[in-house]
């Protein structure tokens, strides 16, 4: 079809064929590969227009090739130009333009160019058609086929000849084996093509191997080049070749370097393509076609004389046509023609340059042939053109051309070219005509080496291979040889190849469990291999899953969901983890969340309670986790709100409305079955409340000392007991079966719960317990009252003491239960945090802290019970402990002690605050759970500290009175130790806290020894820049004549002040440093003025030494001194001896210093003490001498005002010489210092009628015997008062205790004993009768023996003594026992006491000794010994043998008349009414019973007749 419109155009255009020019069409990539092909197709048309045109031969002298027989018209034969742009497309209608005229151009008769077959052939199959010759440079064999391309002739030699030169280069070096990368187009497959031929002619086909590339003229992809690369490798030789055309070359080369082919590994030839490349490896060959023939200098001759106008001038562009170009010249890639280019015709001419110039010239010898044979110009063309063409033959610039029959150059060279360091050079040449290789010396190699055969290296088998028969072998499948060895592969690889030098890993998603795998195997569902290389794919991990197969990885759940065991394969097998459920909310699905802590998720649903908490779902994923109380109360696996059976509420806190809680941590409906509890509860009550009654009014005295330890036992464990529900409350997961017996201390908790309470209220509600717990205590006190006034209804008489003992019961029963009080108190402070943010009480854990009304109701409650019991209870022992050493010296207030004996009759007298110790450890425990709720890593330590330092004080103090109890407490504490040990790794505790905790803890433990290493040096660094001032006061006193009075100014000094005090008979060892004490030791000096103090040469120096310090000094001035006068201080002197005066002399002191010193101590500002005035005088003029000495008071000091006016039951009654002052003092003494010792009160009585005023609740009398007391009348009507008492008659004994306190006391002499019988007695005040009686009286007093007492002695042998003394008071020796023994005697006395305010103001009323009982008769002591055992009643009248009698006052003025009569004659007949002192009892009851029956009057009064006879 093409052809026949051809034949068309040819005849239908006879136009385009001017007779007179004769067209040759010359084109190549002129605009893409070079422009001087250009300029030589140029150069033949000005080398044969020499022959016509003398200007031109003129200027480039002569032609090149000269024609023989030169035809005139060869002038006609003319050249245009054309460009193919290196694209077949762009050539083919530059063909078509050329051949058909379609540019207005006269068609051309021939055609030259066509470097490359590619565009060639197309063109040349053109050619067949409209029988246009084509003279091209195109190599391809296929080009040879003349049934295809049958006006096809080439000068440039054909891939025929060049194979020939490729096999004859693989024999001359005897290569085993060779391998060709050709391009596949033309000119690549046709060498590659050549030289197969060559080797199949060879018969050794197998020593050429070959690798196709596409050919990619435009856009080059090196990675097809670089597998191509890869597929030469296999082949395992060394030796390459190249078979491409000029661009596919040219790309090339650089990837065979990357691919590190042009190194010295390998031997690459390549065609004469392998143009364009700058890195050429020395030792790189290629093959070049002889290109310079005999011709060749002429041409470079003409060649050098042209310039760029001859080609692109205006002239020559019209000339040439190279405006018609397809591709213009402005659009070229490729440098423009000029000047330079044509002066070095070696760098500018290439290989195919000479080719172009032959065949051109070819056209013009065989048209002048044609001519010559008379062809008309205008018939040369077509075939007879073509005929001519394969017959010329001449000498060219390329060497002898001529044709074969196929239209190929009849004999060819082949130059092998060699880089060398210094360039391409000559290394030999192939002749087609011989067909031989000719090298003359030994090539270069890529190796660097030069040697006329290959390097060893190339020879030997590459790795990959393995060397069979001399040559190199694949290596087979399953096996690599990286040395020319086969190996098997290892596992995870395989060879699927022959030739591989090393086994590839199975590829991701792939594995190899054999040796000599040729395949690996594909993963299954479920499994993966995530690298290269594996023996075994791997499962998928939980979490994800795949169900491909040759997987390279799994495919992870989403939303955080995993899956239960590895190798899932399919989405259905995600769930949530455990730890982790599926949230879901209408928004979007957030996925996997975290399981709050105390829930329970197993991945699918929504979570559940962990055993132990409670959660509610407040919004979506959003849950209020809060603890419970224990896992029964909360099971676990339940659904969110849900409780224990019968429970409601946040953290199942409450039972129902009418249910009860159980010990299986549900709740049971009550039933009246269940009010049973409550009922025996209440019953208990009532019987602690009759146990109670009794106590009040029951017999104390039964009660033995082993009962009373039993008791303070019993104390100890019910304090254990609460320690042990302290211990409860600390953050520990009891287990069985302790857990049951840690439960059982809420018998002493007041867990209200037990009495099932909840049936009680109607409801399970904290606060309505917490308001029962309060009113416990109240509850029990309102108990008390009542049965006080049951007592009172009953017409019993109600003591005092009887209030001092519901307090002591009541201070015992708070005392007791402190730490459950506290705790029941604490509770809504003790909360712990919650899993959600919140914080809940540990006890009610439905009830959030701060955060809720009815935490905000049990607060207020518990602060108004907190301020109402443990810290009043505190605050009131305290007080009571702060005081009671103040009411024990001074004597007062020792009531107040016995009513607080619940703190202090347990514990020895000396340790008497140890009830506050312990109360403040029981407070502690309470304390502690509380305040360490949040730090649960540190409870356990400082319980333990706490519980150890109690243990150590009660070791060291041992302060309980009975031993057993000692031990005991201590046993107790030691196993609580053990106890909170066992239960430390229960704790609840923060692993990463508690390492913290303890770092903190070891450096305190670190840092302790350099911080009290630190401290004692601070103190003794200070105490050396301000030496302390051991006294405070120093007492400079006469001692003769105020020794005792100073030791009673001492004893009540340390009783208001605990600053040193000075006394020399208890600090001076040396008499000589007496006044080195007073210069620097001493802060104020109290100078006691008495009488004899002037005469004392101590005290002398003592007041000089004071003065010259500048020390304070406070004069003290009894009543009994006489301040001296001029006169008596002028003659001081004389009352010392010379030796005396020496002493001072010796001390810096003389005379006139003492006499100025003595002048101006009296102008100072002084105290008044009364020898005689009561002890509350005394400790005024005391606290005015703490003042002015500027010595600071204790700020609990002896007992207030108002307890000094209270009621006192003295026990111990002191006596003595009580009108001497020192004496006085020295009783004063000894009543503190048996306070201290006794704890008793202790009474010095200065009269007869004190003595009987506290007469009914003593039991002892002291005389502390001094000289002159048996002459003293004062004491002679005291000790005659008790001879004459009917003791028979008492309800207790009054035993009297003699003490020597006088040196100089001297025991009556039998004269003196019986003067006093004669009527010494006047002399004394009392009757003469009453002389025997006070005689007998003094002999019984003296028979007792006196234990000693030296007053003036030192304080310790004072004490000493004193301790001595009151082992003679045997009812005190348990004071235990003996204080129950006084509570029951005493509710047989009338009265509370004796007021001592009272007392006074009484004997001040009465006055002197006038009218007392010593003056009248026995009578009275008879009298009142009958009336006492008379019963009376309320109205006055006596209850005589049955009846009520009013009795007359007559009868007591008979009985009581004649008096003096009586007395002195001693009669006793019953006569008219008179008596006598020797009457019988019953004699006198019957002159009472005559006088009943009489008429009488007057009412009798119990009170009148006792006042009457004080009156008579």
């Amino acid at each position: 079809m093409v052809g026949s419109w051809l034949i068309f155009v040819w005849v239908a255009c006879p136009c385009l064929c001017a007779a007179h020019q004769l067209l040759v069409g010359v084109y190549g990539p002129t605009t893409s590969f070079s422009q001087v092909h250009m300029g030589v197709a140029v150069s033949v048309d000005l080398d044969l227009r020499k022959n016509f045109e003398p200007d031109i031969a003129d200027r480039f002298g002569l032609p090149v090739i000269a024609i023989p027989n030169l035809h005139p018209q060869v002038a006609n034969v003319s050249f245009r130009l054309g460009t193919s742009h290196s694209k077949p497309e762009v050539g083919v209608a530059t063909a078509l333009d050329f051949q058909l005229g379609l540019d207005g151009v006269v068609p051309v008769v021939g055609l030259v160019g066509g470097i490359f077959s590619s565009i060639a052939m197309p063109i040349a199959s053109i050619s067949a058609v409209t029988q246009v010759p084509q003279i091209g440079l195109g190599s391809s064999p296929l080009l040879s086929n003349k049934d295809l391309f049958p006006y096809y002739l080439r000068t440039f030699p054909p891939d025929t000849f060049q194979g020939k030169a490729f096999w004859s280069w693989v024999l001359k070096y005897d290569i085993p084996l060779a391998v060709c990368i050709y391009s596949e187009e033309a000119y690549g497959m046709g060498l590659f093509q050549a030289m197969k031929d060559e080797a199949r002619l060879a018969g050794e086909e197998n020593r050429l191997g070959g690798v196709a590339l596409r050919d990619m003229p435009e856009n080059f992809v090196r990675d097809e080049a670089l597998k191509a690369i890869d597929v030469a490798r296999s082949f395992g030789s060394r030796f390459l070749f190249l078979s491409a055309n000029v661009g596919g070359t040219t790309n090339l080369l650089p990837v065979l370097e990357e691919a590190g082919m042009l190194g010295s590994n390998w031997q690459v030839l390549a065609s004469e393509t392998a143009l364009s490349f700058e890195r050429f490896p020395v030792g790189f060959m290629r093959w070049k076609p002889v290109s310079r023939g005999l011709r060749f200098e002429a041409f470079r001759s003409h060649w050098a004389r042209m310039r760029a106008d001859d080609v692109v001038s205006a002239q020559s562009r019209g000339r040439y046509k190279i405006d018609k170009f397809r591709i213009s010249l402005d659009e070229a890639v490729v440098p423009p023609i000029a000047d330079a280019i044509f002066s070095d015709a070696d760098a500018s001419l290439d290989v195919y340059s000479t080719f172009y110039f032959d065949a051109c010239y070819a056209y013009a010898l065989a048209v002048n042939e044609l001519l010559n044979k008379g062809t008309p110009l205008a018939e040369i063309k077509g075939k007879k053109l073509l005929d001519q063409l394969l017959v010329t033959e001449f000498e060219g610039t390329s060497g002898f051309v001529s044709f074969d029959g196929n239209g190929d150059r009849r004999a060819a060279a082949f130059e092998l070219e060699n880089m060398q360091p210094d360039g391409w050079k000559l290394a030999g040449i192939f002749s087609t005509s011989s067909n031989q290789l000719t090298v003359e010396r030994g090539p270069y190699w890529m190796d660097g080496s030069r040697t006329g055969v290959p390097p060893p290296a190339l020879m030997s088998c590459p790795a990959g291979y393995q060397e069979e028969s001399r040559r190199c072998e694949p290596c087979p499948r399953g096996f690599q040889c990286p040395n020319g060895l086969p190996e098997l592969c290892h596992k995870g690889h395989f060879s699927n190849v022959t030739g591989s030098a090393s086994c590839s890993p199975c590829d991701k998603g792939s594995f190899s469990a054999d040796l000599g795998a040729t395949q690996c195997t594909k993963c299954v569902p479920g499994f993966f291999a995530n690298r290269s290389g594996m023996e075994l794919c791997e499962r998928c991990p939980k979490g994800s899953y795949t169900p491909f197969s040759q997987s390279e990885s799994c495919i992870a759940c989403k939303f955080g969901q995993v899956t239960e065991e590895s190798g899932a394969q399919s989405f259905s097998e995600c769930r949530c983890g455990a730890g982790y459920f599926i949230c879901n909310t209408s928004v979007r699905p957030v996925g996997c969340v975290p399981c709050p802590e105390g829930l329970l998720c197993e991945g699918l649903g929504l979570p559940v309670h962990q055993p132990g908490f409670w959660a509610s779902d407040v919004s979506s994923c959003n849950f209020r986790v809060l603890r419970c109380r224990d896992e029964l109360q909360c099971p676990g696996g339940r659904p969110l709100g849900e409780c224990a059976d019968g429970r409601q509420g946040l953290a199942c806190n409450n039972c129902k409305a009418n249910y009860f809680p159980q010990d299986s941590g549900t709740c049971a409906e009550c039933t009246s079955v269940d009010l049973l509890p409550a009922i025996l509860g209440g019953c208990i009550v009532l019987s602690l409340f009759l146990l109670f009654v009794r106590l009040l009014h029951g017999y104390v005295d039964q009660l033995s000392l082993n009962t009373l330890t039993v008791a303070a036992v019993g104390g100890q464990l019910v304090t254990a007991v609460q320690a042990l529900t302290s211990i409860q409350h600390l953050r520990v997961e009891w287990v069985q079966p302790v857990q049951r017996l840690i439960r059982l201390s809420k018998l002493v908790a007041f867990d209200l719960d037990v009495v099932k309470i909840s049936c009680i209220y109607g409801e399970d509600s904290p606060t309505l317990k917490l308001v029962g717990k309060l009113s416990i205590f109240p509850l029990f006190v309102g108990l008390l009252g009542i049965a006080w006034c049951f007592r009172k209804l009953q017409g019993r008489r109600q003591p005092a003491m009887l209030n001092d003992d519901t307090f002591n019961l009541c201070g015992t029963l708070v005392f007791a239960l402190f730490i459950s009080v506290t705790l029941a108190l604490l509770d809504p402070f003790q909360c712990v945090a919650n899993p959600d943010g919140s914080s809940s009480m540990l006890s009610n854990p439905g009830i959030l802290c701060f955060n809720s009304g009815e935490h905000t109701i049990l607060l207020l409650l518990s602060s108004l019970g907190i301020l109402a019991y443990p810290v009043s209870i505190l605050a009131w022992t305290t007080y009571t402990i702060l005081m009671y050493p103040s009411r024990v010296k001074s004597g007062v207030g020792l009531q107040l002690v016995y009513r607080h004996r619940f703190v202090f009759q347990r514990f020895r007298p000396e340790r008497y605050y140890y009830g506050l110790l312990l109360l403040i450890r029981n407070a502690l425990l309470a304390v502690l759970p509380v305040m360490l709720t949040t730090v649960p890593e540190v409870q356990g330590e400082i319980m333990g500290a706490l519980l150890l330092t109690s243990a150590a004080v009660q070791a060291r103090l041992w302060p309980w009175r009975a031993d057993v109890a000692n031990y005991t407490d201590l046993m107790i504490t030691s196993l609580l130790q053990i106890l909170l040990l066992g239960i430390s790794p229960l704790i609840h505790r923060d692993r990463a806290r508690s390492i913290q905790m303890l770092g903190w803890l070891l450096a305190f433990a670190v840092l302790s020894p350099f911080l009290c290493g630190l401290i004692v040096l601070s103190y003794a660094l200070w105490g050396y820049v301000r030496p302390p001032i051991p006294f405070g006061i120093f007492l400079c006193y006469d001692k003769g004549s105020a020794g005792s009075l100073c030791r009673l100014l001492k004893l009540l000094i340390s009783a208001h002040s605990d600053a040193g005090i000075f006394l020399d008979v208890d600090q001076l060892d040396d008499l000589d440093s007496i006044f080195d004490v007073i210069r620097v030791k001493t802060k104020s000096v109290v100078v006691v003025l008495t009488p004899d103090f002037l005469k004392q040469l101590w005290c002398a120096g003592e007041v000089v030494t004071a003065l010259k310090n500048r020390v304070r000094i406070v004069p003290v001035k009894c009543d009994d001194y006489v301040p001296p006068t001029d006169e008596m201080l002028q003659k001081l002197g004389d009352h010392w001896t010379p030796e005396q005066k020496q002493i001072l002399a010796f001390h810096g002191i003389g005379l006139r210093d003492v006499q100025r010193a003595q002048g101006w101590l009296h102008q100072l500002p002084s105290l008044h003490l009364s020898r005689y005035g009561s002890q509350e005088q005394l400790e005024a003029v005391v606290l005015e001498m703490l003042q002015l000495s500027q010595v600071s008071t204790k700020l609990f000091g002896p007992s207030s005002e108002g307890e000094r006016g209270g009621y006192r039951k003295a026990r111990i009654l002191i006596t003595g010489l009580v009108t001497d002052a020192e004496a006085l003092a020295t009783l004063k003494v000894f009543q503190i210092l048996v306070l201290r010792h006794m704890r008793k009160e202790c009474v010095v009585v200065h009269s007869y009628r004190e003595l009987m005023a506290y007469r009914p609740w003593s039991y002892y009398l002291v005389v502390l015997l001094a000289k002159g007391l048996l002459r003293d009348p004062s004491f002679a009507k005291i000790l005659l008062s008790l001879y004459l008492e009917t003791e028979e008659k008492m309800d207790r004994q009054l035993e009297i205790i003699t003490v020597n306190a006088d040196e100089n006391f001297e025991f009556p002499s039998v004269e003196f004993l019986n003067e006093l019988e004669n009527g010494l007695g006047r002399e004394l005040g009392i009757g003469l009768e009453l002389g025997v009686y006070l005689s007998a009286a003094y002999r019984s007093l003296l028979n007792v023996l006196a234990l000693p007492l030296s007053p003036l002695g030192s304080e310790r042998l004072l004490e000493q003594q004193v301790l001595e003394i009151c082992r003679r008071f045997r009812r005190y020796k348990n004071l235990v026992f003996s204080l129950a023994l006084d509570d029951q005697d005493d509710l047989q006395v009338e009265g509370d006491g004796v007021s001592p305010q009272e007392l006074a103001s009484r004997l001040a009323d009465i006055g002197g000794d006038s009218m007392d009982i010593f003056t009248s008769s026995q009578v009275k002591k008879q009298f009142f010994s009958t009336m006492r055992q008379l019963t009376w009643t309320e109205a006055g009248n006596v209850v005589f043998e049955g009846n009520e009698v009013a009795l007359e006052s007559n009868l007591f003025g008979r009985l009581v008349s004649d008096e003096g009569e009586r007395s002195s004659s001693g009669e006793g007949d019953f006569h008219e009414g008179h008596w006598s002192p020797d009457w019988p009892k019953s004699k006198l009851q019957l002159a009472i019973r005559e006088e009943l029956e009489g008429s009488m009057a007057d009412a009798w009064n119990p009170d009148w007749p006792i006042e009457r006879v004080r009156k008579i």
